[in-house]
C-alpha cells in the first residue's frame, strides 16, 4: 500500500511551515522555520514507494518521533515570536538641527523625499510631533513588514499645522487625494474614520518586504506648514517609513495671473480614467463655470460623477462648488432624484450624478454627456478634484469666467 501516513505528515508539516513564515520574526524564528521545512523535505522522500506490512510498526515509531520533534519546534517558535512582538517599538524622529537646516521658509522646502519618522513592529495610532514646522505637500508611507500575511494596513492619516491647528489637512473633503501601490478604497485612509481603512493586495507586486515595500501617498493639494501627523496602522504589527516632500511652488513674479477669456477654455483632458483626478493649475484662474464633457463611458454610455470639488488660494480649505447650481444634459431618474446633478456637489462621495444612457444617446464624440457647475461668481481657482465611479471615462474639463 502507499504511504498515506507519510503523505499526511508531509502535508501537516507543510502547513505549519507556512504558518511559521507568516508569523516568524527575527533570525531565531527564521532558523526554526528552516528546520521545519527540512523536516517537510524528509517526509516527502520516497513517499510514493510501497510499504510492506512489516514496516508499519517502524513507520508508527517514525511518526511518533517526528511529531514529538515538531512539538518542540512549535514551542520554541512560540517563545521566539512572543519575544519579538513584545520588543519595545524602535522609533525615529528627525533631529532638530536637521529639521532647521531643511527649511525656515518655503524657498527651502524639501524638493525630494525626506524621512520624517520610522517605526518598527508598531500597531495602532502613532502621533508624530515634528521638531520644527516643515512646508510639505506630499506624505508617503513605505511599509516594509506586516504580519497580516504580507498585506499592509493604514486605517487613517491625519495632518495638522500651526496655522490651523484643529483642521485635518489630509481630510478627503478638503480636496486631499490619495494613491496606493495596490488594494481598493485607498481614500478610506483619509475619510476621518479610524474604524477601517486601506489594505494592500497581498500579491501585488508581492508580499510586503524591504525589497517590495507597499506604499500609500497623500497629496494635500498644496504646500502647508506641517508640525503634527497622526497615523493609525490598524491591528497588525508593521514596519514603516514616513516620508515627506514639498510641491513645486512658483513665485508671484513667475505666476502672473491673467484674466481668463470669456469663452470656454480647456483645463484638462483625461482618457480611460475611473478614479479621483486632482488637477492643479499652474497659476490661479478667474472662473465661474466648470463643465465636464464626456465622450466615452464603458458603462454602456452612461456617465457617472460622484463629486466635483473646487478650491482657490484665497480660501484653500473651502470647497467653492459645495451645493452650488448644477445642470446636466440628462439625469437618471430626473434632475431632482438621488442621481441628479446636485449629487455631484453635495460633499457625499457615496452619491453620484448619472446621465441617461439613451438621452439623447450613449456618450460619444458626436453626443457628449456633460455636467456644468455654476459657482455663482468669479473666483480665483487653482485646484479642481473630480471623483469618478468605477467605470472608465474619456472627458474634457472646461472652464469659463462670468461676465
Amino acid at each position: 500500500m502507499k504511504s498515506k501516513a507519510k503523505w499526511y505528515l508531509g502535508l501537516a508539516l507543510g502547513f505549519l511551515a507556512g504558518v511559521v513564515f507568516v508569523i516568524s520574526c527575527g533570525e531565531e524564528a527564521r532558523s526554526i522555520a528552516q528546520a521545519v521545512i527540512k523536516a517537510v523535505d524528509v517526509s516527502f522522500d520516497n513517499s510514493g514507494t510501497d510499504i510492506a506490512a512489516t514496516d508499519i510498526q517502524g513507520l508508527g515509531t517514525e511518526l511518533t518521533d517526528r511529531i514529538a520533534s515538531l512539538e518542540g519546534m512549535v514551542t520554541e517558535l512560540n517563545s521566539s515570536v512572543r519575544e519579538c512582538l513584545e520588543k519595545e517599538p524602535a522609533s525615529y524622529q528627525m533631529p532638530e538641527n536637521e529639521c532647521l537646516e531643511k527649511q525656515t521658509d518655503i524657498s527651502k522646502a524639501p524638493a525630494n523625499w525626506i524621512v520624517l519618522d520610522k517605526q518598527t513592529r508598531i500597531n495602532g495610532k502613532v502621533m508624530l510631533n515634528l521638531p520644527c514646522t516643515l512646508f510639505l505637500r506630499y506624505l508617503k508611507i513605505n511599509i516594509t513588514y506586516a504580519n497580516d500575511m504580507g498585506r499592509a494596513h493604514i486605517y487613517e492619516i491625519q495632518v495638522f499645522g500651526p496655522d490651523n491647528p484643529y483642521t485635518n489637512l489630509a481630510y478627503r473633503l478638503v480636496g486631499t487625494t490619495v494613491t496606493a501601490i495596490s488594494g481598493s478604497a485607498a481614500y478610506s485612509a483619509i475619510d476621518g474614520n479610524f474604524s477601517g481603512g486601506w489594505i494592500s493586495d497581498r500579491d501585488n507586486p508581492g508580499w510586503v518586504s524591504e525589497e517590495d515595500p507597499h506604499w500609500i501617498i497623500v497629496d494635500l493639494g498644496r504646500n502647508y506648514r506641517i508640525d503634527r501627523i497622526v497615523i493609525d496602522a490598524g491591528n497588525y504589527y508593521q514596519d514603516y517609513f514616513l516620508l515627506g516632500m514639498a510641491g513645486i511652488q512658483m513665485s508671484e513674479n513667475e505666476c502672473l495671473e491673467e484674466e481668463t477669456p470669456a469663452d470656454w477654455v480647456t483645463l484638462d483632458e483625461q482618457t480611460q480614467v475611473n478614479e479621483t483626478v486632482a488637477l492643479n493649475l499652474t497659476c490661479a484662474m478667474h472662473l465661474r463655470y466648470l463643465k465636464i464633457s464626456a465622450t466615452y463611458s464603458d458603462d454602456a454610455g452612461q456617465v457617472n460623477v460622484h463629486e466635483i470639488q473646487v478650491f482657490g488660494p484665497d480660501t484653500p480649505n473651502t470647497n467653492l462648488a459645495l451645493n452650488k447650481t448644477v445642470t446636466a444634459i440628462s439625469s437618471q431618474g430626473g434632475n431632482s432624484g438621488n442621481q441628479g446633478p446636485g449629487s455631484a456637489v453635495d460633499w457625499d462621495f457615496s452619491s453620484r450624478w448619472a446621465s441617461e444612457r439613451n438621452d439623447p444617446g450613449p456618450a460619444s464624440v458626436e453626443v457628449p454627456h456633460w455636467i456644468m457647475v455654476d459657482l455663482g461668481q468669479n473666483f480665483r481657482i487653482d485646484r479642481i478634484v473630480i471623483d469618478l465611479a468605477d467605470h472608465r471615462l474619456d472627458y474634457t474639463l472646461l472652464g469659463k469666467r462670468g461676465e
